[in-house]
C-alpha cells in the first residue's frame, strides 16, 4: 500500500474533523432547517372592528407555536398591509407572543418569531407598537426613529405591564404614569380599584389548578396597557388574561345558584345571544346585587364596572369566553356572540378625560 505524505494525512484529518462538525450540526443545530411560517395581518387589526380576522391572525401564532413539531419553527409577522391597530388587540398580540417565546423545548426545537419587512409597516402602526414594548418581546433592540409631529392627534400609549397573580403596584405604576399626560382625577381611584380587582380576578379564578388546558397555561400571568387620546378626550386601559374565562369559572362561585336562576328567567337578555355573553351579564347583576351582603362576596364583578358608574360618557368592555359585554354609565348592556373563544378575559375601560396644560387643567 501506498504510504501517505503528511500533506496528504493532514487532509484527511481536516476532511474527517469538517464531516463530524457538519454531523454535530445536523442532529443538535437542525434550526438551519427551520419550518417556516408567515401570519399575515388584516388591515383593520380591532377585536371591536375585525374580530374574525384579528383573532385568527392571532390564533395562527397560538396553534404554530404550541404545536409538538420535530424540528425548529421560525414564525414570521407580517403586518405591512395593517392601518390600524387597536390597544386590545395589540395587548392579547403581545400576550401570545410572550407566552409562546417563554414555553420551554428542547434546544433543536425552539420557535422563534420575528417581524417581516418591518420597514414597510405603517409608520403610525410601527410607532405605536414601539411604544407599546412590542418589539422588546423579540429580545431584539430595534433603532426606530420616528417623526415628531407623527401623532399631530395627541395620542399617547404607556408601555404595556406584565404580572403575576395579585401585584397592585404595577397597576399603580399604570396610573400614575397616565396622570402625567391627562387628567382624570375624578375617577381614578375608581379606575386603579377596578383594575386591581380584575388582577385579583386573575389570582382566584383565571387558571384553576384542576384544569387542562388545550394550550400550555402562562398560570398566574396578566398583561395591561392604557392610552391617551386628546383628540377624542379618552383614555383606554385594558387587562388581559390567558385564563379559562369568566363563563367557564361561574359554576364554581358562591352566587352560582342565583345566577342560574338568572338565566332561567330570561331576565338579562334574550335567548338568541350566546350562553357565554348572557352568563357574563347575569354574573354583573348578580354582583351588583350582592354588594351591599354582610360577608361582602359576589362584588368583585360589580367593582370593574365603578368607574362608568361613577362618571358620565364612560363605558366598560368585557370579552370573556366566547361572549362579549358592553356596559355604558346610563346602565345599558349590550352583548355580542363571537365568532371563536378570545383566549381568556380581556376588560377594557374607556374614560373621558382632559389634557394636562402648562397650567395644570384646562379651563
Amino acid at each position: 500500500m501506498k504510504r501517505l505524505s503528511s500533506k496528504q494525512k493532514k487532509r484527511l484529518l481536516l476532511t474527517k474533523f469538517k464531516r463530524e462538525r457538519a454531523s454535530i450540526r445536523r442532529r443538535y443545530f437542525t434550526y438551519i432547517t427551520d419550518e417556516l411560517y408567515t401570519v399575515i395581518f388584516p388591515e383593520v387589526f380591532s377585536l371591536t372592528r375585525n374580530y374574525s380576522g384579528t383573532i385568527e391572525a392571532i390564533s395562527k401564532i397560538k396553534e404554530i407555536g404550541h404545536s409538538h413539531n420535530i424540528k425548529p419553527v421560525k414564525i414570521e409577522l407580517d403586518l405591512t398591509a395593517v392601518r390600524y391597530a387597536a390597544l386590545a388587540a395589540t395587548l392579547v398580540l403581545s400576550s401570545e407572543i410572550d407566552r409562546v417565546l417563554s414555553l420551554e423545548r428542547p434546544r433543536n426545537r425552539q420557535v422563534r418569531i420575528v417581524p417581516k419587512n418591518i420597514m414597510s409597516w405603517d409608520l403610525k402602526v410601527a410607532a405605536k407598537l414601539d411604544d407599546l414594548g412590542f418589539f422588546t418581546l423579540f429580545g431584539i433592540k430595534f433603532d426606530l426613529t420616528f417623526p415628531d409631529n407623527l401623532f399631530d392627534d395627541g395620542f399617547s400609549l404607556l408601555k404595556m405591564r406584565f404580572g403575576f397573580s395579585f401585584q397592585p403596584e404595577r397597576i399603580g405604576k399604570l396610573v400614575n404614569e397616565l396622570h402625567e399626560v391627562a387628567d382624570f382625577f375624578n375617577h381614578s381611584s375608581y379606575v386603579y380599584d377596578a383594575m386591581v380587582e380584575a388582577t385579583l380576578n386573575v389570582n382566584d379564578h383565571a387558571y384553576p389548578d384542576t384544569e387542562v388546558f388545550q394550550f400550555k397555561a402562562f398560570v398566574g400571568a396578566w398583561w395591561a396597557a392604557a392610552s391617551y387620546s386628546a383628540e377624542n378626550g379618552e383614555i383606554r386601559f385594558v387587562v388581559f388574561d390567558q385564563g379559562v374565562g369568566i363563563p367557564h369559572t361561574l359554576p364554581k362561585w358562591s352566587l352560582w345558584e342565583e345566577l342560574r336562576e338568572k338565566l332561567s328567567v330570561g331576565s338579562v337578555t334574550s335567548h338568541f345571544v350566546k350562553q357565554d355573553a348572557r352568563m357574563i351579564a347575569a354574573a354583573i347583576e348578580v354582583s351588583r346585587t350582592s354588594k351591599n351582603r354582610a360577608d361582602g362576596r359576589g362584588q368583585g364583578l360589580a367593582d370593574v364596572l365603578s368607574p362608568v358608574s361613577e362618571t358620565s360618557g364612560g363605558r366598560v368592555r368585557i370579552l370573556s369566553g366566547s361572549g362579549e359585554m358592553l356596559y355604558s354609565g346610563n346602565g345599558k348592556m349590550e352583548l355580542k356572540e363571537l365568532s371563536r373563544h378570545v383566549g381568556g378575559t380581556l376588560i377594557e375601560w374607556c374614560l373621558p378625560a382632559d389634557q394636562h396644560t402648562e397650567e395644570g387643567r384646562d379651563a
